[in-house]
């Protein structure tokens, strides 16, 4: 850890984990104003030129942050197109600013006390300082365990650690000592929404399938052959090496997978539809059960929180192997399922919106559109339950967090869901709209989704980039209404359209949502996980947790092991989080 102290009098330190050889952290010739940069800015040449017609020099990607800090103020921000997290101390000033970008993929996070304000990519980091009391997040584990997003997505697993949250600034003023937080509301999220009429609906679909090409391009630009990429088999990878190819014909093109072969969980099938279509050179991985038992501990320490299922693991593996052949960028599909709508819970909202908004007509055409895809069953559960979600939360929290809980399976105890029901009244799953429940999935999954990307790919060594999460076609899909979204009963409709000739048909047609998918019973059945597992379950640690009812949590590994039910989503969530718990000596 190199934490260098460059001011004595405020008792500031600021460092990173590095190596010897670098000299010290990037400052101005007065060493007035110092910064770090965690990430990659897009448009950085952009910004250099800014600064040079105004005559001032500068060369490293944290120098031309520093001048255009010291030139535009904190408006600078806004001028930033990335996947970044940004620390500036400036001692003129007397104030520390942490930033993070407007799509939350790079961590960043915070312990303040009212006096002592320690800072980290990493929550670990944090604990190692030795004002920072070591403690769990009773309410964040209720709602891991619940309703898996956090109520208030700031707060972290571990108590007095907060995340920065996306478009966020953090100012510490180191006289006042008081902690100021802004939202920066970024051009990219100022767009004008549902501004995309039926007539202008082919110049939106090109313009949409320009954006993401261009992005591509963007992307690859400053990289070497071959372009890699992640091929999970959906509708965003798929989309990503599908255009790449496009967009370089003659490139050298490498794809890596996860398969389950003989499983529910493969995906191999929609795959090689995209590898014969694409003519890319294709790496499959199998992940093995010695791969799940001697990798686990290791996975939950770097995750820093609890991973809420095995699709961390699997990314984990992949990013492993890719290591192994030397890859170090890597194209990645996320940030596409907020974007258009893809995520499996969406149709339930969507439906929620048209009767909130009187459109019945369309509200039928739909429903029925969505029966005849996914089944009477699946889609009277999605509207049935945004419907008690946005009526018991303000109304009786205590009832919805009962019902809830029943659905999970009753594993929580009545004490510990009496004393947290309340949080159930800002759980970020309220929402009226599909806009609104894309909004708050991209806070909410926080602690989830973008963590397991940047854990696992900083871990091997690898810079991963995301051609979905750019900030103009970001600009675009906002303008894009509900009804291009979700249609026909489609997800991510106005995305297959313009993908239409780009996809294989297979791809473009299936409806099902996977995505680095893991085959969770069929791990339970094998007899060193079951072992494992079991010796977990039926410990006196486990047993002693004031969170569950550890006798309904063996039931259901019973009937899973039986085949009564599939519970095994769930008890892997508990899992990790019972080795969560012990691997910070809770």
């Amino acid at each position: 850890m190199y934490i260098p102290l460059i001011d004595q009098q405020n008792n500031v330190y600021i460092g990173w984990i590095t190596d010897e050889s670098l000299s010290g952290i990037p400052h101005n010739e007065r060493g007035t104003v110092y910064a770090i940069l965690d990430g990659r800015i897009r448009n950085i040449s952009e910004l250099k030129n800014n600064l040079k017609n105004m005559h001032v020099q500068a060369d490293s990607p944290a120098e031309i942050l520093i001048h255009a800090y010291e030139n535009f103020g904190l408006q600078f921000f806004r001028k930033i197109d990335g996947i970044f997290s940004i620390v500036i101390y400036d001692r003129e000033k007397g104030r520390i600013i942490l930033f993070r970008d407007p799509y939350g993929v790079k961590p960043l996070y915070y312990y303040y006390d009212g006096n002592v304000f320690v800072f980290s990519s990493e929550a670990k980091a944090i604990l190692k300082h030795k004002y920072v009391k070591k403690a769990p997040n009773d309410e964040v584990i209720f709602d891991y365990l619940l309703f898996i997003w956090p109520t208030n997505p700031e707060e972290t697993f571990f108590k007095g650690i907060y995340t920065v949250l996306p478009d966020h600034i953090i100012i510490y003023d180191l006289n006042s000592r008081k902690l100021l937080k802004t939202e920066l509301h970024s051009y990219a999220k100022q767009a004008l929404k549902s501004n995309v009429q039926r007539s202008h609906l082919n110049k939106t679909i090109s313009l949409l399938r320009d954006r993401i090409r261009q992005s591509i391009v963007n992307e690859t630009a400053d990289l070497d052959q071959p372009y890699v990429a992640l091929l999970s088999g959906g509708l965003d990878s798929s989309s990503i090496v599908c255009t790449l190819r496009e967009v370089y014909p003659k490139a050298d093109i490498h794809a890596f997978s996860i398969v389950f072969p003989n499983t529910e969980a493969d995906e191999s099938h929609y795959q090689m539809a995209v590898v014969r279509k694409t003519k890319v050179k294709w790496y499959k991985l199998v992940p093995s059960i010695e791969d799940l038992v001697n990798e686990l501990r290791t996975l939950v320490y770097l995750q820093d929180f609890p991973i809420e299922g095995l699709g961390c693991f699997a990314q984990y593996m992949l990013f492993k192997e890719i290591s192994k052949k030397g890859y170090k960028h890597v194209l990645d599909g996320m940030g596409a399922d907020g974007l258009f709508a893809g995520l499996s819970w969406v149709l339930g909202y969507y439906l929620f919106e048209l009767l909130f908004k009187f459109k019945l007509l369309t509200f039928a055409q739909e429903f029925v559109a969505m029966v005849r895809k996914y089944g009477i069953h699946e889609v009277a559960n999605q509207l049935i339950s945004v419907i008690l979600i946005n009526l018991l939360s303000n109304l009786c929290p205590s009832l919805l967090v009962q019902l809830v809980n029943e659905y999970r399976g009753g594993i929580l105890k009545q004490d510990f869901l009496r004393r947290y029901a309340t949080r159930a009244k800002n759980t970020l799953w309220r929402a009226k709209t599909l806009e609104e429940i894309l909004d708050n999935e991209t806070i909410g999954s926080l602690h989830f989704y973008p963590r397991y990307a940047d854990r696992n790919s900083t871990f091997f060594n690898i810079e991963l980039r995301y051609p979905f999460l750019n900030n103009d076609l970001i600009k675009l899909t906002r303008s894009i209404p509900s009804m291009l979204k979700v249609r026909k009963g489609y997800r991510k409709f106005i995305l297959r359209v313009a993908m239409k000739d780009t996809l294989p048909k297979e791809v473009l047609c299936r409806i099902d949502k996977k995505g680095f998918a893991t085959p969770d019973r069929e791990l339970l059945l094998n007899k060193r996980v079951r072992k494992l597992v079991l010796g977990i379950i039926l410990s006196h640690q486990f047993k002693s947790r004031p969170y569950w009812d550890y006798r309904r949590i063996y039931r259901m590994f019973k009937e899973t092991i039986l085949g009564e039910r599939d519970w095994s989503p769930i008890l892997w969530k508990i899992i990790f989080l019972e080795l969560w718990l012990r691997t910070w000596g809770f």
